[in-house]
């Protein structure tokens, strides 16, 4: 399999340059790092003979402002929820023909037709997952275990790594306060700016994808991470690594959607429903997983099925929060967070 990765700077300088003199038989994808099987694009290319220009991003806000300063430079973009209902709202995302996405009839309604985007107007679900806890469970109690009252307790003072990440640390403090993490109060969000200050006090620090290589060396008791990035450090370290799920949190969706000003429309929406196909879905359901239930019986996704980190039984999903848009009110979350990072 072709190496096809390029690194972020290097690939958008790559795009602009095939945006100048581009075979018309191409679309540009720009997907979140690590969740795709490079094989599956090898296998659309030769099927279609569509070349795939692939760039990665590894946070929501990066691929926005990256997008907006171009509108011409991408045609299939994976916004999370929020992200796409924002990007929807600014009208800087296509509204879908479903006509020309036959595979979305795959997809497990319990992933359609979300509070974000009704009816599935600008998005068809691609990856899904859970924000919670891995511990080490050498270091960690299972009584501590409790809501996330755990990032909390000062027995684990020094030895808690917390995502740099705004709505995904200051979340779980609107849950530990039994809060909506979509709420819009300003004296809620104070309350839970409060909160989060004091517990800088317990972290080790804020960080992203490097706290799992931390974890499965042994270096700290637990970390606030993604359930994908969670089992893929238990597989490192499975004698020492659990996972654990609160009972308020969010679940997490990652979304195809459509530039608005896309060069090769026709083209995102081949490769969009291709990924949709089953068989093709299934090549990459081991690294993320996927919503769509014929791809469990394939493998190498049915094996990873049967992992309830990965793939938590669809009650629980449905007892998680979605992170929604904050409209005008994230300048004031964002500046909550700041002020808990830099207390």
């Amino acid at each position: 399999m072709k190496k096809r990765i390029i690194a972020l700077l290097l690939s958008i300088s790559a795009i602009f340059l095939v945006s100048c003199g581009a075979p018309q038989e191409e679309v540009v994808f720009f997907n979140w790092g690590g969740t795709i099987d490079e094989a599956v694009l090898d296998k659309f290319e030769k099927e279609t003979n569509i070349k795939v220009t692939y760039a990665e991003f590894d946070e929501n806000e990066k691929m926005y402002t990256l997008v907006k300063s171009d509108m011409d430079l991408y045609d299939v973009i994976v916004p999370s929820e929020y992200m796409l209902e924002k990007m929807a709202a600014e009208g800087l995302v296509e509204e879908l023909d479903h006509s020309k996405l036959p595979n979305m009839k795959y997809i497990s309604d319990v992933f359609l037709n979300k509070e974000f985007d009704p009816g599935n107007k600008y998005s068809v679900p691609m990856y899904f997952g859970t924000l919670g806890i891995l511990y080490n469970k050498n270091k960690v109690a299972p009584k501590d275990l409790n809501g996330w009252n755990a990032i909390f307790n000062e027995k684990y003072k020094g030895q808690i790594w917390m995502l740099d990440s705004s709505r995904d640390t200051m979340g779980p403090g609107f849950w530990h306060l039994g809060y909506s993490s979509n709420a819009r109060d300003p004296k809620q969000l104070k309350e839970v700016k409060e909160l989060m200050q004091k517990q800088k006090s317990l972290v080790k620090a804020y960080v992203a994808d490097e706290l799992i290589s931390h974890m499965v060396n042994g270096n700290g008791a637990m970390a606030v991470t993604y359930s994908a990035k969670a089992n893929d450090a238990i597989k490192q370290n499975p004698k020492e690594l659990a996972y654990y799920l609160p009972q308020h949190s969010n679940v997490w969706m990652d979304n195809y959607a459509i530039v608005k000003n896309a060069t090769n429309k026709e083209n995102a929406y081949k490769l969009i429903n291709f990924l949709c196909d089953p068989k093709n879905s299934a090549m990459s359901g081991y690294i993320q997983a996927v919503p769509i239930e014929d791809a469990k019986k394939i493998e190498p996704t049915k094996e990873a099925s049967k992992d309830k980190v990965l793939y938590p039984p669809i009650t629980v999903l449905t007892e998680q929060e979605t992170y929604k848009d904050l409209g005008p009110f994230v300048n004031d979350f964002e500046q909550a967070w700041e002020d808990v990072k830099n207390y």
